[in-house]
């Protein structure tokens, strides 16, 4: 939620990690709405907005063949 033209988005972004979903700049204070989590006030700025993932020892792999990867929470 956000005033009209207070609040803009773009998906060109790139991330190392590959989760960045967009990124969202604001001059005013905005209140995105998740369906679980409910409202957040956002501060005047810039944000990236990323996919949630979680550890994994299955994924990943140290000298030791013990070690974490990450794996993406939902598709």
């Amino acid at each position: 939620m956000a005033d009209a033209g207070t609040c803009w988005w773009t998906t060109g972004i790139r991330d190392r990690g590959g989760l960045a979903l967009g990124l969202v700049e604001t001059s005013a204070v905005v209140c995105p709405i998740h369906a679980e989590h409910g409202g957040t006030g956002v501060a005047p700025g810039s944000c990236v907005v990323r996919r949630q993932h979680e550890n994994d020892a299955r994924t990943g792999r140290s000298g030791t063949g013990q070690g974490y990867g990450s794996r993406l929470v939902a598709a």
